[in-house]
Parts: structure tokens; C-alpha cells; sequence
């Protein structure tokens, strides 16, 4: 999604426009390479989840966005969502500082913030949802209420996460993700190395961020992901 984005702000803005990516599932990136805090980033999710929770709080952020002023010379702050409107995700100390943490360092710090493209990933298609009062609860509203007073605008990329948000409070505008442009950069890698076949997969550990309680199990996604179909071998690239 992150490739789409910036295909979206080149051709916008021009192609020498100046993008930074900070890495969603590292934390503390925003921080110097020297700063102790980013010591945590190469602990895995699940991990630590005391420690997390607690540098998630609102006391703890204020103190930590102080720190963060070298922010302030970026104009925009994009945040390529994820599928965080599911339940229990407020309960979630690594979704806290992904989306709460990182956005709210830009907001403080003067930098105008979007999270763009949330969706409801955590939702099978096929399943009734209910209104947003049953499928929250209320840790997981309280995360969606500091996450708004952090955010200038927010997008959806489905209808359920669209209805969801806007019963919370929050009207959103229902818009493609914009990992489909991502294809026009793949293009152009392939037609600059035309003798190979490229083939790539969003691949992530419990199929999302977390499994959110459906018992997914990693090693029978990994070798489904991993199959080789008539001679070709598929690698798949951790997103």
C-alpha cells in the first residue's frame, strides 16, 4: 500500500517530491538510530506487551512526541492503514503504538495527519456485522476516540469499515486502497528486466497483523503461501 501511496504523491506533487517510509510495525524508527527505545523494534509482537501497553499510554506519549520535534520539517503525514477496524483492537499494545503512537507524534508536532485506507480486514466477508456499540467494546472505543483527535482525515477502503467509523463518530470518505497503484511500479520493474516473471504476495505471519482470534495457524499459512504450481517457485515478500 505504502508503493501505491507514493505513486499517488509523485505523480501529484511532482517526481523529485521528498518521501520518508516509516516502517508500521517499528515503532520507535521515528526516534534517532541511537535511542534506546528502538531496541524494542527487533523484539517480536506478543513480546513485552506490559512495556508496550504502557509506552501506549496518553502519558506516556505526550512525554515521548516531545522528543520527536525533527518531525516538524515534513508537510504530510500519510498513514497506510491496516485492517484495524476489528474488535479487541483496542486491546492490542502493538495496534496502540502503530497507529495511536506514530500518528499522534506527527499531530503533535504540527504535521498534518491521514490515515488512509482503513479497512475491515478482521471481518469475514460473508459474516453479518452489527452495529459499532456490538462490535466494540469499550477499550476498543476508547482507541478510536484517541485515534480521531489525532487524525485530520480519515479514509475506508470497504463499506463495513466506512458504517462502522461513522457510527463512532467519524464520517469517512469510501475510496479504493491504494495498494492497486502499487501495480504501476511493478510495471516498470518489469518492463526494465522483461526476461523474468514476477510474481508477489502480501504475506504476513497470521494472514494481518494479528489473527484477531481465528485461530490461524502460521506454519499452514506459510506452506500454502509457499506452493509451487507447475514449476515455479513462489517467494513470498514480507509486507
Amino acid at each position: 500500500m505504502a508503493i501505491g501511496v507514493e505513486e499517488i504523491v509523485r505523480k501529484t506533487f511532482g517526481p523529485d517530491t521528498r518521501i520518508v517510509h516509516f516502517e508500521q510495525h517499528k515503532f520507535f524508527d521515528l526516534f534517532p538510530w541511537y535511542h534506546p527505545l528502538r531496541l524494542i523494534d527487533f523484539i517480536p509482537h506478543g513480546r513485552l506487551s506490559g512495556l508496550r501497553w504502557h509506552l501506549g499510554t496518553e502519558s506516556s506519549c505526550d512525554k515521548l512526541w516531545s522528543r520527536c520535534r525533527h518531525l516538524r520539517e515534513f508537510d504530510i503525514a500519510i498513514n497506510c492503514g491496516g485492517p484495524s477496524v476489528s474488535t479487541g483492537v483496542g486491546s492490542s499494545a502493538e495496534m496502540r503504538l502503530m497507529f495511536l503512537f506514530k500518528l499522534g507524534a506527527f499531530k503533535l508536532n504540527g504535521v498534518p495527519t491521514i490515515d488512509l485506507g482503513v479497512g475491515s480486514g478482521a471481518f469475514p466477508i460473508e459474516k453479518t456485522v452489527g452495529n459499532a456499540r456490538q462490535v466494540f467494546s469499550p477499550i476498543d472505543i476508547e482507541y478510536f476516540e484517541r485515534l480521531f483527535k489525532i487524525t485530520d482525515l480519515t479514509t475506508t477502503r470497504d463499506e463495513v469499515a466506512r458504517r462502522l467509523l461513522a457510527e463512532l463518530g467519524r464520517p469517512t470518505s469510501l475510496i479504493p486502497c491504494a495498494a492497486f497503484l502499487s501495480g504501476q511500479y511493478f510495471s516498470k520493474l518489469d518492463s526494465a528486466n522483461s526476461s523474468r516473471e514476477l510474481i508477489l504476495i502480501n504475506f504476513q505471519k497470521y494472514g494481518a497483523n494479528e489473527d484477531w482470534g481465528q485461530g490461524v495457524s502460521p506454519e499452514k499459512w506459510a506452506s500454502t503461501v509457499s506452493l509451487s504450481r507447475s514449476g515455479r517457485k513462489r517467494i513470498p515478500a514480507t509486507i
